[in-house]
């Protein structure tokens, strides 16, 4: 009953939010941790720590923040990392079993459909770490076909859910952010994989290799924490510095 209670209570004051046609800057973020390593769970906004989360007697744990920043948050749990993307007049809730964190998360409530489709895409990103050092075996042109390919399947199946489901400008920048910077930091690190890695010959690559360097942005405040980006500066940098 009490959980139903807090339900209820926001609802309507999400309901208010609404018809006052303003975003509030409130939002909800709970949930459950199955198998826990500890009693709190620890929220982040980028590396700073906006509130530590206490699990009651059934492992649940509610928080309402208010005059919410929209961005990218973390939350952590008995070592355990994930991304929540939070913004005004979210309800967010969680439940997570720890023996397999990362495949068990799953968001439900107002904000969930575009979490989870983050979330599928992270782990779906993860899983071809193999496939993407197979192909930097390949000669750089079809190299250079066969990693669009699969970039575009990914902004295609984007495309498909901002259709269904329209987002915020937010959502839509960090989903992309996410595509682009995995895909250009498979380019970045390519020439050492395929020349080996005390030599690079940048003669041999196709003329157009390194054109989505021009749109990459060195400030931005909304990825600066964002894995996906600065995973991508390292080998960005590195290949700067040595001329590539």
């Amino acid at each position: 009953m009490k959980h139903l209670i807090v339900v209820a209570l926001i609802g309507i004051t999400l309901l208010s939010c609404k018809k006052e046609n303003t975003s509030c800057g409130l939002a909800y973020f709970g949930g459950e941790i199955i198998n826990p390593n500890n009693d709190h769970l620890v929220l982040y906004d980028s590396s700073n720590p906006v509130d530590t989360l206490y699990l009651d007697e059934n492992n649940r744990f509610f928080r309402t923040i208010d005059n919410l920043a929209p961005g990218l948050y973390s939350f952590v749990h008995g070592g355990e990392y994930q991304v929540v993307l939070l913004e005004p007049n979210d309800s967010i809730m969680i439940r997570i079993n720890t023996y397999d964190f990362d495949e068990s998360l799953v968001f439900t409530g107002k904000g969930s459909k575009k979490n989870n489709f983050l979330l599928g895409l992270f782990v779906k990103l993860e899983r071809e770490n193999t496939t993407m050092y197979e192909l930097g075996k390949l000669e750089p042109e079809v190299f250079q076909k066969r990693l669009d390919s699969i970039k575009q399947e990914k902004k295609d199946k984007l495309n498909s859910f901002l259709e269904k489901y329209p987002s915020s400008p937010l959502f839509n920048k960090v989903a992309n952010a996410c595509i682009d910077y995995n895909y250009f930091a498979q380019k970045e690190i390519y020439p050492f994989r395929y020349f080996g890695k005390h030599y690079v010959d940048p003669d041999v690559l196709p003329e157009d290799f390194y054109a989505f360097r021009k749109e990459v942005s060195y400030d931005d405040e909304d990825l600066k924490d964002f894995y996906p980006y600065y995973n991508f500066l390292f080998p960005h940098f590195n290949n700067l510095a040595l001329g590539k």
